[in-house]
C-alpha cells in the first residue's frame, strides 16, 4: 500500500516497523562494521555531527540566559535548540527503513520535544528529566527534516518520548509537517492515556502523513501497570487499539514481557490478547522477550519488593541486577 498520494494508511498497512533508535539517525548503522576501530570512528562521527553542542546534549546548547552547568535547583536546564549537522555521518540509506506494502522508504529522525512530563517508575528518562520536558521550536524541527529529505529520507521518525506531551505544540508540528512535506510519512510515540484523552487529534495525524504510532503498553496486567504507574489499564489499551483503527492509524504496541511479577499464565494471556486484537503483525518479536530494566536512580527502587531483590548498580551494564520474586 502506497502512502504518497492520500497519505492515509489503513490498518494493517504498516507491516515493517521502523527501527526506533533513540539517539537520532547516526547512532546506529543498519550495516554496522564488525571492526572495533570503525565502531569507535562511527561514535566520533556522531559526536562531530552535533558539534560543540553535543557536550551539553544532542543538537542543543545552553539557553542564552542560563550558562552551561548552572541549573537552578538541579535538573535539566533551559536550552537553545539548534539544527543538527549530520554532514559527517554515513548515508541515510545505511540506516533504518520502513516498508509499506511494496514500497521501502529511507527513514530520517528528529525530535519535536525532549524529556517527558510523566513519572513512570520503570522509565529510564525519569531519573534524567524528573517530569520535565522541553519543546523544540517548529523552525528547528522543519529545518532538520528538510535537510534529511534532501539526503534521501521519505519517512521521518519523531523520537519524542511522548509526542503528545504538549498537545498544542504537537498539533502545530503535525499541521506544519503536512503542509511543508506532502507525500512524506512519519511516525510518533505516545502513551496509551494520551491516545485516549486526545482521540480527537488522531485524524489530524492520519491526514498529515502519520503512518505508525508506537505506544509503550508494557503489560496487560492491571496490577503490574499500577506498580509501574503507567497511567493506563488493560481496558484503556484495548480502547486505544480501537481508536487508532477507527482513525486509520497503525498502532505498534511495545511490552516489557518479563518482570518480577510475570507468570506463565500471564505471559500466555499476553500472547492470546495480541492475537485476539489482531496485532501479531504489529508487534516486533523482540517485544515478547524484553526484561524489566532497573537503571540507576530508577523509581522502581521505591518498591520494597524490587529493593529487596536488587544489588548495587553495575555501571558496566547501566543497570541494577535483580533476582526473581519467589
Amino acid at each position: 500500500m502506497g502512502i504518497g498520494q492520500d497519505r492515509q494508511p489503513r490498518h494493517p498497512g504498516c507491516r515493517g516497523v521502523v527501527n526506533r533508535a533513540r539517539l537520532a539517525y547516526g547512532c546506529r548503522a543498519a550495516k554496522a562494521s564488525s571492526s572495533a576501530s570503525r565502531h569507535s570512528e562511527s561514535c566520533r562521527r556522531v559526536e562531530r555531527a552535533y558539534g560543540a553542542a553535543t557536550r551539553t546534549g544532542h543538537g542543543i546548547a545552553p539557553h542564552k540566559d542560563e550558562p552551561a552547568g548552572q541549573v537552578p535547583g538541579g535538573g535539566v536546564p533551559r536550552l537553545e535548540f539548534i539544527t543538527p549537522d549530520r554532514g559527517g555521518l554515513p548515508p541515510l540509506a545505511r540506516y533504518a527503513t520502513l516498508q509499506i506494502g511494496s514500497e521501502r522508504r529511507v527513514v530520517g529522525y528528529t525530535e519535536a520535544s525532549r524529556g517527558c512530563k510523566h513519572l513512570c517508575r520503570h522509565c529510564p528518562i525519569v531519573p534524567v528529566y524528573n517530569g520535565r520536558f522541553r519543546v523544540v521550536p517548529i523552525a528547528v524541527v522543519v529545518s532538520d527534516i528538510r535537510a534529511q529529505l534532501a539526503a534521501g529520507a521519505r519517512h521521518i521518525t519523531f523520537g519524542d518520548p511522548d509526542f503528545f506531551n504538549g498537545i498544542g505544540h504537537a498539533k502545530a508540528i503535525a499541521e506544519t509537517f503536512g503542509r511543508e512535506f506532502p507525500g512524506v510519512s512519519y511516525d510518533v510515540t505516545m502513551k496509551i492515556e494520551h491516545l485516549v484523552r486526545h482521540r480527537d487529534a488522531l485524524p489530524l495525524l492520519r491526514d498529515t502523513g502519520c503512518a505508525l504510532v508506537t505506544s509503550a503498553v508494557e503489560s496487560i496486567d492491571d496490577d503490574v501497570l499500577a506498580r509501574l504507574q503507567k497511567g493506563h489499564t488493560r481496558s484503556d489499551f484495548e480502547h486505544a487499539v480501537a481508536l487508532c483503527r477507527d482513525a486509520g492509524l497503525a498502532l505498534a504496541p511495545t511490552f516489557v514481557a518479563f518482570t518480577p511479577w510475570t507468570t506463565i499464565d500471564g505471559y500466555c494471556e499476553l500472547l492470546r490478547t495480541i492475537a485476539r486484537l489482531d496485532l501479531i503483525e504489529h508487534v516486533s518479536p523482540i517485544q515478547l522477550a524484553i526484561r524489566l530494566l532497573v537503571t540507576q536512580g530508577s523509581r522502581l527502587l521505591e518498591l520494597e519488593e524490587i529493593h529487596t531483590i536488587t544489588t548495587a548498580f553495575d555501571p558496566r551494564f547501566n543497570s541494577t541486577p535483580a533476582s526473581p520474586i519467589h
